[in-house]
């Protein structure tokens, strides 16, 4: 959903409230738990060492669950759940070439499986411009 004029806090809420209980807009769901990529799809990977040890460790975690991944100038995290959990629903609103747009996303899984693990990965519903699956 692309607008011209940054939404109102009461349009998000009703924007999220719509979305939430819609179907994700692709039938993959989780393959990037795996780092696979279907046909039709494409892989947009990046990698970088954040730290080294425990401390570094929990500090990027505390990184992720602040979303601070999806707060880079023009992109911003406007509705986001209490804690990660699947079916979680986040909300990040763009800014681009004079236009602003709502992306609404939920997250489908959750990687904590040990203590030296942590992760996720949120997938799209109607409302986001894209279509697929993203893991942080």
């Amino acid at each position: 959903m692309f607008l011209l004029h940054r939404p109102t806090e009461g349009f998000i809420q009703q924007t999220i409230t719509a979305q939430r209980d819609e179907q994700l807009t692709y039938p993959h769901v989780g393959l990037t738990r795996e780092s696979h990529c279907p046909s039709g799809f494409t892989t947009n990977q990046s990698r970088t060492v954040v730290g080294q040890g425990e401390e570094d460790f929990e500090r990027a975690k505390r990184a992720i669950a602040d979303w601070q991944m999806l707060s880079i100038g023009w992109l911003q995290v406007v509705s986001a759940p209490e804690s990660f959990a699947p079916g979680g629903i986040v909300c990040t609103l763009m800014r681009t070439m004079g236009l602003y747009s709502l992306n609404v996303a939920r997250i489908v899984y959750v990687d904590d499986s040990d203590a030296h693990r942590f992760g996720f990965g949120y997938g799209t519903l109607p409302e986001y411009p894209l279509s697929g699956e993203e893991r942080f």
